[in-house]
């Protein structure tokens, strides 16, 4: 049987790394795959490692991109837990894979001991996530801009010029819409993943009132995408309780930063 969790609209692909006594599920970042798990059995040497393709990323496929909006996140994610007898898990989510995280603790905070995120999208949303997943109007916007990228790419050379965001953040968002096929798939996996919209004040809440569950954020020092000053202040307003680290690292390399944590 395929390590597939199908529903209505499509697919989520998925592997299992090691066969510890617990849990951990795991979301990577954009353009990944559930492949940068695959050395985390070092790390959690007491897990079993549930590794998940997000949504238009490795072998999992949707036929929208509204395919995990309204129940259907949570039908999906209770196949998964059915299918792989899980009653109790932890969650773990890279940059723009913190949102499912976040959802799945959401959504099944009885059975989600601990969520751990690393340069997390999902608590602070950067702008251009803001714009396109927010409304309607947003979208269209959006959708404007990934078929005509020198709406975009023009202002972002003149800043990077004229020094108003740094080269590595410019570089970033170059690299977003360097082709159209990079651009549906920036477009689709930002419009499916909005569906999941995880509820911060809940989550904070659950957090509070129930000691055994816990929140860690690993942050990293250097990182231009996810800015550990201004992501740090937003996460303390909004998640008090959650533990916050900042470690060596850009956005690219710290989730080997995060393994070679003691």
């Amino acid at each position: 049987m395929m390590p597939q969790i199908n529903f209505d609209n499509g697919k989520l692909h998925y592997e299992s790394y090691s066969s510890g006594d617990k849990t951990l599920i795991c979301f990577h970042g954009f353009g990944q795959t559930h492949t940068i798990f695959s050395n985390f059995e070092k790390k959690f040497p007491n897990h079993r490692i549930i590794a998940i393709d997000l949504p238009y990323h490795g072998k999992s496929h949707c036929f929208s991109n509204k395919c995990l909006k309204s129940y259907k996140g949570i039908e999906a994610f209770k196949t998964l837990f059915e299918k792989e007898k899980i009653k109790d898990f932890e969650a773990l989510g890279f940059s723009i894979g913190a949102i499912p995280a976040l959802y799945i603790f959401e959504h099944f905070q009885e059975s989600c001991d601990k969520i751990t995120l690393i340069a997390p999208e999902g608590i602070k949303k950067n702008f251009f996530f803001r714009l396109a997943t927010t409304s309607k109007l947003g979208e269209t916007i959006f959708k404007t801009v990934m078929h005509n990228p020198s709406i975009v790419t023009l202002p972002i050379k003149a800043l990077r010029t004229v020094k108003m965001i740094t080269n590595s953040t410019a570089k970033f968002v170059l690299q977003e819409v360097k082709d159209q096929a990079h651009r549906n798939k920036v477009f689709n996996t930002w419009i499916c993943l909005s569906s999941l919209n995880p509820n911060l004040p809940y989550i904070s809440k659950a957090l509070e009132t129930n000691v055994a569950k816990s929140m860690e954020i690993f942050l990293g020092e250097h990182d231009h995408i996810i800015n550990p000053v201004a992501y740090e202040k937003s996460i303390r307003k909004k998640i008090p309780t959650a533990k916050i680290n900042i470690i060596r690292g850009s956005h690219f390399n710290i989730v080997n930063s995060f393994l070679n944590q003691k």
